[in-house]
């Protein structure tokens, strides 16, 4: 695949007057953005609140019809089609209006792209209304004040591309048309916060029909998508419990689409689609779990069915905003890229890259197993996690190169930390006589292919006596030493391969060894369920023997494991109501009651497959390049 570089670099002090990071400069002036006043608006969107009022023509006889409508006690049929966009902009257009003291119903007609409004009346004398709301949005039909089965039909639909100008419904879709007479029916009712009800399901409406992330419509979906995710309605409450979705700690319209939005396109396809307009209006619990049981037995049939996942589109270029290296990528970076966000049509989420990295600690995911998990190195011995979607583990390169990515945020357990979702790697090709990987700061004995470790043990320790020997999980030869016991000192011997490259690195710098003598064999896969029972076992002698209290790196020492994932298991006994615990620093306090409403973890099983890849790697790759650190590491 082709790369592109945007070739634009922003001025020295560009950043500085913005009050914003290098990185986010680069990327507004990447994106053709060269008006400060514009920069900072796209940093700071008009709240929508804010948003000025607009001439609209035909709204005001569009709001005399509904009032006359309610008046004289004619009901309101809302009707359109099945698509996700469709049963969103239904279930807007039903509930608003409901909201404000109008009779409502629905059906579906199978319309595909519009969402019409149908108020019946049986009054005398007949006229025809044409009204013309402009900019997409169009209210047509007939009021017949004889002709019982007249109607008046208005109808709500939207082709932004074609609408030219400045005026805020510019690019914003149905969502933003919906809005429209809801804020206009509110003030007439002087009533704004039923506007704000209704926040979500405009987000969702924006996402799922595709809308652009630009102007009104990203002032309303940012308005409304972290209540979409941290405060749903009832419905949509119920919807992500039947599903078991985990939202991410940075709402993202991706990720709304992906989980949501798939939802609703599958009740489409499977005939659910009132079933859906029912679970979004829902205001009490009653049948939402049924509903959204059937919602996600539906989407999981369609799943099976289509696969979807595994559909990849295919391209040919991409275009790289900036480049950044892992030193650089804290937490902090991805906050300030999120206010840029969010991101969608015509707002695509910045494409960044590495250069000069490798990709190690490589494992499957996910439901399919066609994912992988991984870790990003560069030659510095900085890591990062990384996700790369739709790649299976025997496809990942194994050389150095750059890398092409999405960054992220990750929330677990009161910490954050930088994920980057990788869309490409590029190899790298070395000039003639240049070393890729920087020397080695210690010798290296590499054993690992020795049939009687025991007797090779013994030869090391008659030339010296002093060497340690790191040992975890039980294998524990003479004289070992724990992670957490390690001291500075020449030789190390590695009894048993880490679980990480992390914890490699954090030995090797407590020693700071001059020669490293490999001596591990390859493990077999730790099962969940073994170490479920060896870690509920060291509890118990815990709270027999140290009254309950021990430190984090010795618990995992003993389990030879990462600490996040002792802490994974920790929880899970805990929500099995096994034990009670609290982490107080880098210790832990074991009590034999449960800690209440302890929830059950998502990540163990991944932590643990990531520890069994890493050991496969580690068994396997050169020792060179397991060892491979720099000397300003160490």
């Amino acid at each position: 695949m082709e790369w592109k570089d945007t070739g634009t670099t922003p001025p020295l002090e560009l950043a500085a007057r913005l009050g914003v990071s290098d990185l986010v400069a680069h990327l507004l002036f990447a994106r053709g953005i060269r008006d400060e006043t514009a920069m900072k608006n796209r940093l700071n969107p008009i709240a929508v609140e804010d948003w000025p009022w607009a001439d609209v023509a035909g709204l005001d006889e569009l709001l005399a019809v509904l009032a006359e409508a309610k008046e004289v006690g004619q009901g309101i049929l809302v009707y359109g089609g099945q698509s996700a966009g469709d049963q969103v902009a239904m279930a807007l257009c039903v509930g608003g209006l409901r909201r404000f003291g109008f009779a409502v119903s629905y059906c579906l007609q199978g319309l595909a792209n519009s969402v019409d409004i149908t108020a019946f009346g049986s009054q005398s004398d007949s006229k025809y209304l044409q009204l013309k709301l402009g900019l997409g949005a169009e209210a047509t039909g007939v009021i017949s004040l004889t002709d019982p089965s007249a109607q008046i039909s208005v109808r709500i639909s939207a082709e932004p591309d074609e609408i030219e100008g400045d005026h805020p419904l510019c690019l914003a879709g149905r969502a933003g048309l919906c809005w429209w007479l809801l804020r206009a029916l509110a003030k007439g009712h002087n009533d704004g916060g039923k506007t704000r009800e209704f926040s979500d399901l405009i987000a969702l409406s924006s996402i799922v029909d595709g809308a652009a992330m630009l102007g009104l419509n990203r002032s309303l979906t940012q308005w409304g998508g972290a209540k979409l995710i941290y405060r749903p309605r009832t419905g949509l409450a119920a919807l992500i419990r039947a599903a078991k979705l985990v939202p991410p700690f940075i709402a993202s319209n991706k990720y709304i689409d992906s989980s949501l939005g798939a939802r609703l396109r599958a009740a489409e396809r499977r005939g659910l689609a009132a079933t859906s307009i029912d679970l979004l209006l829902a205001e009490e619990a009653g049948q939402t779990d049924e509903w959204a049981v059937e919602i996600e037995n539906g989407y999981r049939e369609e799943r099976l069915a289509q696969r979807q996942e595994e559909m990849v589109p295919e391209t040919e270029s991409l275009t790289i905003e900036a480049y950044i290296g892992l030193a650089q990528m804290r937490p902090v970076l991805g906050h300030e890229i999120s206010r840029l966000g969010p991101f969608g049509r015509r707002n695509p989420e910045p494409l960044l890259a590495s250069r000069r990295v490798r990709l190690v600690n490589v494992t499957s995911t996910g439901l399919s197993r066609r994912h992988t998990r991984l870790l990003v190195e560069d030659e510095e011995g900085h890591s990062l996690s990384g996700l790369w979607r739709h790649k299976e583990p025997e496809e990942v390169p194994g050389a150095w190169g750059d890398i092409a990515f999405n960054l992220r945020l990750d929330y677990y357990r009161g910490s954050e930390n930088v994920q980057l979702e990788i869309v490409d790697f590029r190899l790298l090709v070395a000039e003639e006589d240049t070393e890729l990987k920087p020397e080695l700061p210690f010798s290296v004995e590499d054993k690992r292919t020795v049939s009687d470790r025991m007797g090779e043990l013994a030869k090391l320790l008659e030339r010296d006596a002093r060497l340690q020997i790191w040992a975890e999980a039980g294998e524990s030869p003479v004289s070992a030493t724990a992670r957490d016991k390690l001291q500075p000192g020449k030789v190390l011997v590695l009894w048993t391969a880490p679980p990480g490259p992390s914890i490699l690195r954090e030995a090797l710098e407590r020693v700071g060894p001059s020669k490293v003598v490999l001596l591990s064999a390859e493990k077999d896969t730790v099962v969940l369920g073994d170490f479920l029972r060896h870690l509920g076992g060291l509890v118990k002698w815990i709270l027999a023997n140290r009254d309950g209290i021990v430190g984090i790196t010795e618990l995992a020492g003993r389990l030879g494991e990462m600490n996040a994932t002792v802490l994974a298991g920790l929880e899970l006994l805990a929500f099995k109501g096994l034990l009670g615990y609290r982490e107080e620093g880098k210790r832990l306090y074991f009590s034999r009651e449960a800690n209440s409403g302890a929830q059950a973890p998502e990540r163990l099983g991944d932590l643990l497959a990531e520890s069994a890849a890493y050991r496969r790697y580690f068994a396997q790759a050169p020792a060179v390049e397991i060892l491979q650190l720099s000397t300003d590491a160490i």
